[in-house]
């Protein structure tokens, strides 16, 4: 089964996360978390995704 390799900026603009903006906490941490990485897989990509935005329903709520 091969992976599909995204860099993390593919991976920002790809996910759709309001991440470009600076001010949006939930692009500042996936910036953080990502920024370690020179390469994220689609399940990491997938997990984090799924992790910030429960953190993001959370904040609303």
């Amino acid at each position: 089964m091969s992976e599909r390799m995204l860099k993390p900026t593919q991976w920002r603009k790809a996910s759709g996360l309001p991440g470009n903006a600076p001010k949006d906490d939930v692009g500042v941490r996936a910036r953080e978390l990502l920024s370690d990485r020179d390469v994220v897989t689609q399940d990491s990509a997938d997990a984090l995704l799924i992790a910030l935005a429960g953190q993001r329903i959370n904040a609303e709520t």
